[in-house]
């Protein structure tokens, strides 16, 4: 029963990890509503900042990891583990308006 639970968990991440990344893609949230969710959501918090930064629009992986690297920031931190500070210094650096990349 606790494998069948797991993999449910797991499948059920995927998901959850694969619409925050076609949503932010998309423009239908920003970083902002991520953070937030992340901190009643056990899904998104299970998510890690650099994937979640890679998929806002007209982010760049090399300069996304460089900036990451600036701040003393690790991009393998999940975003449940990010302290109030950490959460803004992200917010400030790498949120962009909703549209602005349109």
């Amino acid at each position: 029963m606790q494998r069948s639970e797991a993999l449910d968990w797991a499948q059920d991440a995927r998901r959850a990890r694969q619409r925050l990344h076609d949503d932010l893609a998309a423009g239908r949230t920003d970083l902002a509503e991520v953070l937030e969710r992340s901190e009643r959501d056990e899904l998104v918090a299970a998510v890690k900042l650099l994937f979640v930064l890679e998929s806002v629009p007209g982010a760049r992986k090399v300069l996304t990891r460089r900036r990451l690297d600036d701040l003393g920031l690790d991009g393998r931190r999940r975003l449940g583990g990010l302290d109030a500070d950490e959460r803004r210094v992200v917010l400030a650096e790498f949120a962009t308006p909703r549209g602005a990349g349109s």
